[in-house]
Order: C-alpha cells, then structure tokens, then sequence
C-alpha cells in the first residue's frame, strides 16, 4: 500500500472498491454519498482517485 503525503494530511493509496470504516469495520459501499453523510457516527471515506485508486 502506498502513501500519499500531503501537507498535514498523510492519505493511503488504495486498490478496488471504495470503501468506509464505520465503527472500526471496513466496510465496501454501494451507496450513494448523501446516505453515508446522514450517518451520526465516525465515517472515513475512501474518495476516488486516479486510474481506480481510492484515498483514504
């Protein structure tokens, strides 16, 4: 897994599906981003990069 550096951000460079961890658990989506903003509790979403890769 590669890492990214931005500054005062440190973001992995991920393979596949997009993914979010909800209370600990990864977990793969499907769902639309509107649904994963109504939800109330610590999400880490996986944001699109380029040629499949996804930022954590």
């Amino acid at each position: 897994m590669a890492t990214v550096q931005v500054p005062s951000l440190r973001l992995e460079v991920l393979h596949g599906d997009p993914q979010f961890s909800y209370d600990g658990e990864v977990t793969r989506v499907a769902a639309p981003r509107l649904v994963l903003d109504r939800l109330t509790r610590a999400v880490t979403l996986y944001r699109p990069a380029e040629k499949g890769q996804w930022l954590r």
